[in-house]
């Protein structure tokens, strides 16, 4: 057992950084359009592709405390031809993990953490699609809660990578914008979402 004991990855007392990205789902919707068939095109505040950078701790065999920043970007989907749609942010997460060596080359990773979203921007164009008009909403600064499950692959010479998933649970809300120039306000926007995370990194 000792023996299977030392062979098992693990890293505890060094600090690490890392780039990622991410490729996600978002849990809600808005219904803009539809397409010349007939089917829907929508834009969510959650989902979509991003990348970041981040900074952590391995405060010992068992937990890492994590810090990621990042940046988010949702598109129309489908992608039509007469419409632009993206809704865009940033945000810092702070994020408690808990290991679980597998083997010598892995080890899994289970955290919970909570967030600042900043910068939600709805930006919409449909302004080539009849009875459409251009549309941009600011958000306020947004906190949100979120979990991630991930497996960590030891590539020895202290790098790694790092596979996984992310749910996260955020409301963008006192949205105030223009279409086609006229000011009004906005219904807040469900930005949850599930997201597949890929990282490379290493410690020191």
């Amino acid at each position: 057992a000792d023996a299977q004991n030392q062979s098992l990855y693990s890293v505890s007392n060094k600090a690490k950084v890392q780039v990622f990205g991410a490729f996600g789902f978002g849990a809600d919707s808005n219904t803009l359009g539809t397409t010349s068939n007939g089917d829907p095109v929508k834009l969510s505040a959650g989902g979509g592709s991003g990348i970041g950078v981040g900074a952590g701790y391995a405060l010992s065999k068992s937990f890492d405390l994590d810090f990621d920043l990042g940046y988010q970007i949702s598109s129309l989907t489908p992608a039509v031809s007469n419409a632009e749609g993206t809704f865009t942010r940033s945000y810092l997460l702070a994020t408690v993990k808990y290991k679980v060596p597998v083997n010598s080359t892995m080890q899994l990773k289970f955290g919970l953490g909570a967030g600042l979203y900043r910068g939600g921007k709805m930006d919409v164009d449909t302004s080539a699609a009849p009875g459409g008009g251009k549309l941009l909403i600011n958000f306020g600064n947004a906190t949100g809660f979120h979990g991630t499950g991930e497996m960590e692959f030891n590539l020895e010479n202290d790098l790694f990578f790092v596979f996984g998933l992310k749910y996260y649970a955020v409301t963008y809300s006192g949205g105030s914008g223009t279409f086609n120039g006229a000011p009004g306000t906005a219904k807040d926007q469900d930005g949850s979402g599930l997201d597949f995370l890929a990282a490379f990194g290493r410690y020191f």
